[in-house]
């Protein structure tokens, strides 16, 4: 939404990144959150599109199976999951990762990568 909107776009990757490992998150999901894109850019001007930032990160104990090779990494899940929902991921690493979608898109984003994860812990077994 536009709770983030006057400290910029890296503000949802920010509070992800510092809510990941609160008691209140459940450190086996994967963290995703989602921002509002500004339609007008500094230096650039107004941008016709309607679209959203999805910020996503790991809590530690996700990261640990991550780096072991037990879970997908985030530089694998946010770039199939973009593409899926006809996005674009930009900045994606391992245990933190963002994408652009557009506006209204959040849910189905969310369902491909549960998707993506559910079918990798699936071929795991």
């Amino acid at each position: 939404g536009e709770r983030f909107s006057p400290m910029g776009v890296k503000a949802v990757g920010e509070f992800c990144q510092q809510i990941k490992d609160m008691s209140f998150i459940d450190d086996s999901k994967y963290l995703v959150g989602f921002q509002n894109m500004p339609y007008v850019i500094p230096d650039l001007g107004k941008i016709d599109w309607n679209v959203v930032k999805m910020s996503g990160r790991a809590p530690t104990s996700l990261e640990r199976k991550i780096f072991l090779g037990e879970a997908l990494g985030l530089d694998v899940l946010v770039p199939k999951a973009s593409e899926l929902v006809r996005g674009f991921a930009d900045a994606t690493h391992k245990i933190a990762a963002a994408t652009v979608i557009e506006k209204g898109l959040e849910e189905n984003f969310v369902l491909e990568f549960d998707r993506l994860v559910e079918e990798y812990e699936t071929s795991r077994n």
